[in-house]
Order: structure tokens, then C-alpha cells, then sequence
């Protein structure tokens, strides 16, 4: 037995789990909960079970769409490569054949790269029947009044519900592992990149049975992108305003207009670390939601960047007070160093 098999038997998945956030409950024979990696709200998409050996492995079926056992887990929970996920967990590498070690890494590389690689081809299928379909025009054409209503009242006028071919559905089938599948108006959010390619098509559950079906993609293996106020502007502007979520960034840049200022909403966790590398440096600016402080503030600190709270989400604030750009303006000039 390798140093490795210990520590994966003396590690406890489980509070690994809890470590970074989430709630495990009983669930069959396993757990559920919310993904503490990309940050969800769905308190199913999250499993933890035992594989045929009886060792716990974890699977997030929603943004992440990945899996493994507790070195995976650290390996994306702290951004840690297998030597440093393995020092994490308490295993003395000194006690390993150097060359075992390297097998050991090899392997799961080679193992890495092969899911990445199967999940680029299920990506890319998905993504030729959605653009395909053209399913982002035919929910904005196909939208009745009351979702374009609806809409408004989230402050997205018209004009720009026809700019983000915002729309909706009357039957959307959510899958939901403790109730089974049912079906739901949705609102629909379409996600483009800076080549103003569609990536990804998210519907908001109007009527969800539990709160994490609130947000779900219209297939699966879409993976989780941020949404570019201006996707022409990708990831560059003489500003850039990062909140959390689609309709938030879709407000806010309504409400500021300017072809120089990019807004970028980010789905989650594991979209925020997605966003490090492309915005170290610039001049960034985090509007966190109220119960989400802590990882918006590290994620402006990882990008030298800035931060400013307010007192509710900043799409609500908007609408209760009817903020114009001019108050946005002035909550940045206030904002802090993270």
C-alpha cells in the first residue's frame, strides 16, 4: 500500500466537503448537497457515494460535471495540483519512491486529460444542437407577453430583451432527483462569447419545486460561462464590473450603456476562478450578493482589484431605488482594495 492509498483511507470526504461549505445530507445510500465548488444553489447536484470498494467519490452533475475521490476534490476546491492536494490531505511525500510518486501523478493526469477530452467532445455535440436549433431566437420569438412582462419587471426593457434575445418558455422539464421530472415556465437566458458565439442557454424556473432548480442549462454538458454585458468588449474595457449571475449583469449594463465598460456576470465559483487569469491587473470592480461576500472579495483580491457592498443584490437595489449609472459611478469611487 503507497503513502496515496492512506491518505485517501484516512481522509473523510465528507468533511472535506462540509470544510468547503456545503451540507451533505442522507441521501439513498450516499449524500446531497449543494456543489461547493462552482457554488450552486441546486441541493441535489452535489453527490457523495461509495464506489465498489466502499471508498467515498464525489460527482457534481450540474456546472462542474466532474468527479472523483478527495484528491480530486482538493484539486479543485484549492486550485492545487495531485503533489500539493496530496500535502493538503497530510501525505508525507517523502515516504513515497520518487518514481512511484511520478507514476502516480502521470496516471492521474493521463486520467485528467481523458475526461477533459470526453467532455469536450459531449460539450461540442450540445453545443451544435443548440446553435443549430438557433434555440436562443426561437425562445425570444416565441416569448408571450406576460415573460416579456416579466422581464420588465426584472429591468430588462424590451429594447434590450431583443439585444440579449432574453425570452422564455411555457414547458421547460426539470429534472429534480428527489421529486422526479416536472415541467415549468422558464425564462431564458442566452450566453454568448466574445465572438458573439452561443455557449451556453440557461432557463430561470418560474415555478421550481425546490429553490436549486431555480437556474438550469436547456441541455447538459454545457458547462458553466460568464455572461458579457458587450460580448464584443470580451474580457478587456476601461472598466470591468463583475457581479454574480446573468440577469444581474444584463441589468446593470442597461443601466450604464457604455461601450468602454464591460459588466460580466459569473454563475458561481467555479466561473469566478475561470475569470482570474483573464482579468489580473485590470481594473476590476466586485459587486458581491449580500450572502456571497467572501468569495467575491478573494476573487477581487486574486485579480488586484476592488470591491463595494451594498445592502441587498444590486439588480433589486436598482429597481427599489431606481439607481441611474450616475450612483453606480459613485459606488465605484468608493469601492476598496480587496
Amino acid at each position: 500500500m503507497t503513502d496515496v492509498q492512506e491518505v485517501l483511507i484516512q481522509t473523510d470526504l465528507l468533511a472535506l466537503v462540509e470544510q468547503a461549505g456545503a451540507t451533505p445530507k442522507r441521501y439513498r445510500d450516499g449524500y446531497r448537497c449543494e456543489c461547493p465548488l462552482h457554488g450552486g444553489g441546486n441541493s441535489t447536484a452535489f453527490s457523495i457515494f461509495p464506489d465498489a470498494k466502499g471508498e467515498l467519490q464525489w460527482k457534481c452533475f450540474a456546472d462542474c460535471n466532474d468527479g472523483g475521490d478527495a484528491i480530486d476534490f482538493v484539486r479543485r476546491w484549492r486550485g492545487l495540483d495531485f503533489r500539493g492536494a496530496l500535502e493538503f490531505l497530510g501525505g508525507n511525500q517523502d515516504k513515497i519512491d520518487p518514481v512511484e510518486l511520478e507514476k502516480i501523478a502521470a496516471a492521474r493526469a493521463a486520467r485528467e486529460q481523458a475526461k477533459l477530452a470526453e467532455q469536450a467532445v459531449i460539450t461540442e455535440r450540445a453545443l451544435e444542437d443548440l446553435r443549430g436549433a438557433e434555440m436562443d431566437v426561437y425562445y425570444y420569438e416565441h416569448a408571450e407577453q406576460w415573460m416579456r412582462d416579466l422581464w420588465r419587471t426584472r429591468g430588462i426593457s424590451e429594447e434590450w430583451q431583443a439585444i440579449y434575445r432574453f425570452g422564455g418558455t411555457n414547458e421547460f422539464r426539470v429534472f429534480n432527483s428527489s421529486h422526479g421530472e416536472y415541467t415549468s415556465p422558464t425564462l431564458t437566458i442566452p450566453v454568448y462569447d466574445e465572438r458573439h458565439n452561443l455557449v451556453t442557454l440557461r432557463h430561470r424556473v418560474i415555478k421550481p419545486v425546490d429553490k436549486g432548480d431555480k437556474y438550469r442549462p436547456e441541455k447538459s454538458g454545457l458547462g458553466a460561462h460568464p455572461f458579457l454585458g458587450l460580448p464584443e468588449l470580451g474580457y478587456d474595457g476601461d472598466m470591468i464590473l463583475v457581479v454574480e449571475g446573468e440577469i444581474k449583469a444584463a441589468v446593470l449594463f442597461s443601466i450604464i450603456g457604455s461601450i468602454d465598460i464591460q459588466v460580466i456576470g459569473a454563475s458561481g465559483q467555479t466561473v469566478f476562478s475561470h475569470l482570474t487569469d483573464r482579468l489580473k491587473g485590470k481594473n476590476v470592480v466586485v459587486c458581491p450578493d449580500p450572502d456571497a461576500v467572501e468569495n467575491a472579495v478573494e476573487f477581487a483580491k486574486s485579480v488586484g482589484g476592488r470591491y463595494f457592498m451594498l445592502p441587498g443584490k444590486i439588480d433589486d437595489y436598482i429597481l427599489e431605488t431606481q439607481a441611474d449609472k450616475n450612483d453606480i459611478y459613485n459606488f465605484v469611487k468608493h469601492a476598496r482594495k480587496a
